[in-house]
């Protein structure tokens, strides 16, 4: 108990400091959601992150995907998979990683199928900016895709 309380005043303090912007608001998103488990602000702090990249003309599609998908997680947490699966959806760079726990949550595996098939170009065209960790990236989106389908009846 010592540690979360430690963990949330530091996350205070940070959000009491630190300049307002998206990289303060991800920084607490993350810290609420993954150190304290506490969904809900993670997903209000995500929402702010998201909000803040709007206003400033942030454009880095590695960076607000990283803010969508940290919301699609706070909102699969909260059970909430048409919200989780809506953010994640918005996306420039859609992770795989929250495909996969959009389908074992039960969401619809065509709906996510779509998304993964519409935003393999945009990973392609993405992988020299990346690096190692955007072909990984690809690589593993083409094996999802190769999951659904061979586990899907209508794409048979």
């Amino acid at each position: 108990m010592k540690n979360r309380e430690a963990a949330l005043e530091i996350l205070e303090r940070m959000q009491g400091e630190f300049p307002a912007g998206f990289d303060t608001e991800l920084l607490l998103a993350e810290g609420h959601f993954l150190l304290l488990a506490d969904a809900a602000r993670g997903a209000h702090h995500a929402g702010r992150a998201i909000h803040f990249a709007g206003e400033d003309g942030l454009d880095d599609p590695a960076r607000l995907s990283r803010a969508h998908a940290l919301l699609a997680r706070t909102l699969l947490a909260q059970e909430d998979l048409n919200g989780a699966f809506g953010a994640w959806q918005a996306c420039q760079l859609p992770e795989w990683r929250v495909a996969a726990e959009l389908i074992e949550a039960g969401y619809d595996i065509l709906r996510v199928r779509e998304v993964l098939e519409d935003a393999l170009p945009r990973h392609q065209a993405h992988e020299r900016e990346l690096g190692a960790d955007g072909v990984a990236a690809t690589d593993q989106i083409r094996r999802l895709l190769g999951w659904i389908d061979s586990h899907s009846p209508q794409r048979g």
